[in-house]
């Protein structure tokens, strides 16, 4: 299935509008992304953190807390916007252009994200991700991302919030 086909079945599924009726009733779980960012500054303190499915940017300010410069991409035009209005760096684009910028980064972070991925394995698999290049998941428990975590980067974390602690 092509981007373009993954997108119109989102917008004629009616997708959009429950992430915006989301994007007013959710709020942040800083005390959850803190703990996660606490992980990550054990291998990275400071630099770019790309955020790929970066929704409205609730993440950001955290990651911005600990020290990261931040920059984000998402797939739905009212939750980039509510990010940008919130003063966060944040483009319009598919997780697969994360891959353009992603040799800046020090960390990338991907959310909750894979599931809804065009391609995931091959993002996952993608030989732009440098040795140095924390790469971070919210979870794996889906067919498309491989059963092994990515050899291309030496420090992988994965978290799964279902067994985080609150």
């Amino acid at each position: 299935m092509s981007k373009t086909a993954v997108m119109d079945f989102y917008w004629k599924s009616g997708g959009h509008e429950q992430r915006k009726d989301q994007l007013r009733t959710v709020s942040a779980d800083t005390a959850q992304y803190e703990r996660y960012l606490k992980r990550i500054v054990k291998y990275e303190q400071g630099g770019l953190l790309i955020g790929a499915g970066t929704w409205a940017g609730h993440f950001m300010e955290p990651a911005q807390k600990f020290g990261f410069a931040v920059k984000g991409y998402e797939v739905i035009p009212a939750t980039c916007e509510a990010a940008n209005a919130s003063g966060y760096d944040v483009t319009m684009g598919f997780f697969e252009d994360v891959y353009d910028v992603v040799e800046e980064a020090s960390v990338v972070t991907a959310w909750e994200m894979l599931e809804h991925a065009y391609e995931a394995r091959r993002f996952l698999e993608s030989e732009k991700f440098k040795v140095e290049t924390i790469f971070t998941v919210g979870r794996t428990d889906i067919e498309n991302v491989p059963s092994y975590l990515p050899q291309c980067t030496q420090q992988l974390q994965q978290f799964d919030k279902r067994k985080e602690k609150r």
